[in-house]
């Protein structure tokens, strides 16, 4: 995957005032791209919003900045008519990568087949572990093609990652993500006069907050 710019300053855990100090990676695509503040882009789908905010703030600092080479897609995802199949993506790849890992009793999912059926799927978890009420509110929420689906896989890899093999469970998180982005529109590559208009609109963005 392309690298991304050289950025003055590395992906940071949580949301900043002012962009010198650091930005998660939603901060970082709003302040180069729109010269914004604000961690809601609108060049980016909101199916993708609150799952890369999440997983930007649970990982650790080197993992985190995986996210630079995904962040020209990302700023040219905002797409309504691939979110129904967006949506399925990350709740297949979910259930698929990491239901697996929460207990031997789900080994069925590593062979779901794509083309599942939402009513059935929730009814093979059980509200007996967190994890489990997670996938089942994710599974319920994509029912009715809401957003939200996308931040509950998220948080599922943020807890699973506090518990299993940190650095599968985010890789995997990355593929994910990948897949996802690669149902709709995407950002093009950034050209060196992209670069250079993203640095001035972050220069500028400095200044505002120093003023």
């Amino acid at each position: 995957m392309q690298n991304m710019v050289s950025w003055p300053y590395k992906l940071t855990c949580g949301h900043s005032d002012n962009p010198a100090d650091g930005a998660c990676i939603m901060d970082a695509i709003n302040w180069l791209v729109h010269g914004q503040h604000g961690d809601t882009p609108p060049c980016v789908d909101p199916i993708f919003i609150n799952f890369c905010i999440l997983g930007n703030d649970s990982m650790r600092k080197k993992k985190r900045q995986e996210f630079l080479s995904r962040a020209h897609l990302l700023s040219g995802s905002f797409d309504p008519d691939s979110r129904k199949e967006r949506l399925r993506i990350i709740v297949h790849k979910t259930v698929v990568n990491f239901a697996p890992m929460v207990h031997e009793k789900y080994s069925w999912a590593k062979d779901l087949p794509y083309d599942f059926s939402y009513g059935e799927l929730v009814s093979r978890f059980d509200c007996s572990c967190e994890l489990g009420i997670k996938f089942k509110t994710m599974i319920n929420k994509a029912t009715y093609l809401l957003v939200a689906p996308s931040e509950e896989a998220a948080e599922i890899a943020c807890l699973l990652s506090t518990r299993k093999k940190y650095k599968k469970v985010w890789d995997k998180y990355f593929e994910i993500l990948d897949a996802a982005l690669a149902a709709g529109k995407t950002g093009e590559p950034w050209s060196a006069c992209d670069i250079d208009i993203g640095i001035a609109k972050f220069k500028a963005a400095c200044e505002l907050v120093a003023t």
